[in-house]
């Protein structure tokens, strides 16, 4: 099997409604591998207490 480099880009943003983004990605950083890599989206659940550390846990979660 040929081997194959993973290149990414992360963002994201509150959208157009919330003034505060709650979301988080998993890994926080642009970069590239050439190994296999595990990625996540974390949806910070917008209009609940504490959206955006529930999501900043389960992408420090995904890390481990």
């Amino acid at each position: 099997m040929k081997n194959s480099k993973a290149i990414w880009t992360v963002k994201t943003e509150c959208g157009p409604i919330r003034e505060k983004n709650e979301d988080a990605i998993y890994p926080d950083k642009s970069g590239s591998s050439n190994l296999p890599i595990k990625a996540g989206i974390f949806d910070g659940m917008g209009g609940h207490k504490k959206g955006e550390v529930a999501s900043l846990i389960a992408s420090e979660g995904n890390g481990r």
